[in-house]
């Protein structure tokens, strides 16, 4: 008997298995059985014909049996690993989960087996997630305690408590007396690890009275083992005598007891400390014998299993000369494979070079397009540039006629037309002063009105096309003095707000905000209809901003271009002054325009 304890599954975690598997395999009776009598080549045609016939049931079982044929009997294991993942995959498809989880576990044991730790560990973490999902009690308390068992064997200490106390916890809801002892004697066999022989034989004494308690002869037997080699450990060889003697009397009496066996090993040893060389020699020949007794009952076992494999002793012979032939047949592959190895090298070496050289004109191409565009874009962008810089002059140029012309019509409204009318004025008052007469008449009553209204007129249109205020005054001014021509009882109220204006601002930006706001004045009293206009002029940082809103009927910002030339003339200034305009109105809802424009 060794310190290593083998899992086993509590009585009420054993019916459960049963009841999947007799879920399982009752609905297969009139198909394949999954009873072990089916042999290789049964199992083997079994597959062919759900193949034929497209079983997928079939197909799934026979696949896991075969898993499990070459596990066990053939000792194959990569070819198990094979036929248990088609059989995933078979239930997979038949959506059969619980079978899946089943043949993963079976994997996992394989694996630990196999000595493939980590592989192990994997898998039983994979499916206590699963069986987490699904509050299984059972089957994460025992996963727990495998990764103890596995965790145990890879010498970390630390893991295999971690899990050991997760399996002693669980179990404390399902109370399962056999599944405490074990957790018991593997909680002992952590602390001897640890050097804690006292907490082990604590451990160990109370898995005894459980055991003791519920008259369970083997697990007795074992804790009594485990008292007596704490004991020994701590040469206190007359109390380990007395419990090695005592796990002799209670252990079952069956045939191939590998724990007997053990005992009487340990026995032998323990006399033999005690200079009790005859009683050291008897143990030490049962121990022989029973050792030579399951070594037989191994080598039975094995000569069995070697049977099935071959299914009868006839097929050894052909099989030998299988082998040989095999053996042949793998001389003459691995000359192929060589002559295959360096065919491939060679075919390898030339799709490597093919595929540098397509790679670096593909990169060289690429490149070379990239570059292009580059300039292409470039060029695009300069061009675009160059039309922006004409486009600019134009309108500068053509700002600038527009402002000479203003300028002579004025001078000609003013010297020419304005002295023109001034003339006939004075030509009326003579008359005037030579007939008293004529003054009470209608007719030239009529005529002096509409002459001093001419007279008006013409000096209103000078001031509009040249506001004298604005180079004289600045900005402003010129722009009280535009409101008050809108001052009566035909023209809507016009509010001007002006906060922290500069004093100092460029001629050209000044006359362009004068005009910009003329002609918004012009376009609100015209067609606008507006009873109340409202302008605010203000400084922000380096800015001026200047916000216009009237109540008139407005109009819809989808058809503003259609609105003539009015708004262009308006955003064609706004653009030349690198500045920004936003209009913003609706039909029957007015106009609101917020203009940004540098002042210097």
């Amino acid at each position: 008997m060794t310190l290593i304890q083998t899992y086993r599954f509590p009585q009420s975690l054993f019916v459960q298995i049963s009841f999947w598997l007799m879920a399982f395999y009752t609905p297969l009776c009139a198909q394949t059985s999954l009873d072990s009598t089916y042999n290789y080549t049964q199992l083997n045609e079994n597959l062919k014909k759900a193949r034929d016939e497209k079983d997928i049931n079939e197909l799934a079982v026979n696949y896991y049996l075969l898993a499990n044929f070459e596990a066990e009997i053939n000792a194959n294991q990569i070819q198990a690993f094979d036929y248990y993942t088609r059989a995933i995959e078979y239930y997979r498809i038949l959506d059969n989960k619980d079978k899946i989880n089943e043949i993963k576990y079976v994997i996992g044991n394989r694996y630990a087996d196999a000595g493939l730790y980590k592989e192990a560990i994997d898998q039983y973490e994979e499916l206590l997630d699963f069986y987490e999902k699904n509050d299984n009690l059972y089957m994460r308390t025992y996963l727990f305690a495998k990764l103890a068992d596995v965790y145990h064997i890879t010498g970390d200490i630390d893991q295999e408590y971690e899990y050991l106390q997760k399996s002693i916890e669980l179990n404390k809801s399902l109370l399962d007396t056999s599944l405490m002892i074990d957790f018991m004697l593997k909680k002992s066999r952590n602390y001897i690890s640890l050097n804690e022989s006292d907490s082990a034989l604590v451990m160990s004494f109370q898995a005894f009275k459980i055991a003791d308690k519920v008259n369970d002869k083997l697990r007795l037997s074992q804790s009594l083992f485990e008292i007596a080699q704490i004991n020994f450990q701590k040469q206190e060889y007359g109390k380990a005598l007395k419990y090695y003697t005592d796990a002799e009397l209670i252990i079952p009496k069956k045939p191939y007891s590998i724990d007997r066996r053990d005992i009487y090993m340990q026995l032998s040893e323990v006399y033999d400390s005690l200079d009790r060389h005859e009683e050291a020699y008897d143990y030490a020949l049962k121990y022989a014998f029973i050792n030579d007794s399951i070594l037989n009952h191994d080598k039975v076992q094995a000569e069995y299993k070697l049977a099935l494999r071959f299914e009868t002793n006839e097929k050894k012979k052909d099989i030998a000369n299988l082998e040989q032939e095999k053996e042949k047949e793998k001389e003459k592959n691995k000359q192929q494979s060589r002559a295959l190895y360096f065919l491939s090298a060679g075919l390898a070496m030339l799709l490597a070079l093919v595929y540098f050289i397509i790679r670096f004109y593909t990169t060289r191409i690429r490149a070379e397009k990239i570059i292009t565009q580059q300039e292409k874009e470039i060029r695009m962008r300069k061009i675009k540039t160059l039309e922006d810089d004409v486009k600019m002059k134009g309108m500068q140029s053509m700002i600038a006629g527009q402002e000479m012309e203003r300028e002579r019509i004025a001078q000609d409204l003013h010297d020419s037309l304005g002295g023109l009318l001034s003339t006939v004025k004075l030509q009326f008052d003579s008359v005037q002063s030579k007939n008293e007469e004529i003054k009470n008449l209608k007719e030239y009553k009529n005529a002096n009105k509409l002459l001093d209204s001419a007279v008006e007129e013409v000096r209103s249109i000078s001031r509009n096309l040249q506001p004298g205020a604005l180079a004289e005054l600045g900005l402003v001014p010129a722009l009280k003095d535009l409101i008050n021509n809108f001052d009566g009882e035909h023209y809507p109220d016009v509010d001007l707000q002006v906060y922290d204006i500069p004093k100092k601002i460029d001629n050209i930006v000044a006359l362009s905000i004068f005009r910009v706001i003329q002609e918004l004045l012009y376009n609100s009293v015209k067609h606008a209809k507006a009873s109340e206009i409202l302008i605010q002029v203000n400084k922000e940082d380096d800015e001026l901003v200047i916000q216009f809103e009237d109540d008139g009927i407005g109009f819809d910002m989808e058809n503003l271009k259609h609105k003539g030339m009015g708004l262009e003339n308006i955003k064609s200034r706004i653009d030349f002054l690198k500045g920004t305009i936003a209009f913003d109105s609706k039909e029957g809802e007015g106009l609101s325009v917020l203009i940004h424009v540098h002042y210097q």
